[in-house]
């Protein structure tokens, strides 16, 4: 059984500071929720921000303890700072073909090349090639502008059991779609503390409104998450009633 968790964060204590900051921090602290072995499900997490404080927003596929969070990052024993922890069962339940949800997801735009341009990624792929014997599937490449990262994700969405639908008064079959690019970002950060493992994570996250496709891929997209960087807050899709957000870009 799936759960969706609304962890507040509190951005002016130190540890809530370092989530914030670092995604392979939060990657820690949530997999330190969980008391079943990790690799048996998907876990999925990304931020929310409001005027006040930031929210840890996780998907799990077992039940959570964020107690260790509160007490670290967040405001303890404070009214209307406490994790809420609810069941995705009813939400699953109700995919169905042709089903019109408002969505919101932060992705991982990237492509696999066999042609980098830039030179770390050529070496990478150089000694990648060596190692392997030359077979190797390529370099992988962000998308980092905006109409690219737009039509990275239009193009994958029916592999993922959904479409974007075209807004209302689109003139034509490629008039503008229902939704909206509403935040870019690029951060950079070390895995376990290893210089040499530096992480540089190109996101965009996208609001709109789609339509279930296919209601089995759609539902393994929700649960599993879709494209790369699920562990550094990538992927997590959430659901809402159909609304007016993507005829407002």
């Amino acid at each position: 059984m799936p759960w969706l968790s609304d962890v507040p964060i509190n951005p002016l204590r130190r540890r809530g500071r370092e989530m914030l900051s670092n995604p392979q921090v939060t990657h820690g602290m949530v997999c330190q929720g969980l008391a079943g072995p990790t690799a048996t499900g998907r876990t999925l997490w990304r931020f929310e921000y409001d005027p006040r404080r930031a929210h840890l927003i996780v998907l799990t596929q077992s039940k959570p303890s964020w107690a260790h969070i509160v007490e670290a990052a967040g405001w303890e024993e404070a009214d209307g700072a406490e994790a809420r922890v609810v069941s995705l069962d009813p939400l699953v339940d109700l995919v169905a073909l042709g089903r019109r949800f408002s969505f919101r997801v932060r992705v991982n735009p990237s492509s696999s090349t066999q042609a980098p341009n830039g030179a770390p990624a050529r070496t990478k792929l150089v000694e990648a090639r060596s190692a392997q014997g030359g077979r190797v599937r390529g370099a992988r490449v962000a998308e980092r502008s905006a109409a690219q990262q737009t039509g990275w994700f239009l193009k994958r969405t029916a592999h993922w059991g959904f479409a974007v639908p075209l807004i209302d008064s689109a003139p034509d079959d490629d008039g503008p779609h229902d939704m909206i690019l509403d935040e870019r970002r690029t951060v950079t950060f070390t895995k376990r503390n290893v210089q040499r493992n530096r992480v540089t994570l190109s996101t965009a996250t996208f609001t709109g409104n789609l339509i279930v496709t296919n209601p089995q891929r759609f539902t393994e997209s929700l649960i599993q998450g879709i494209g790369r960087g699920k562990a550094y807050g990538c992927g997590l899709i959430t659901l809402g009633p159909p609304s007016g957000i993507g005829h407002h870009g």
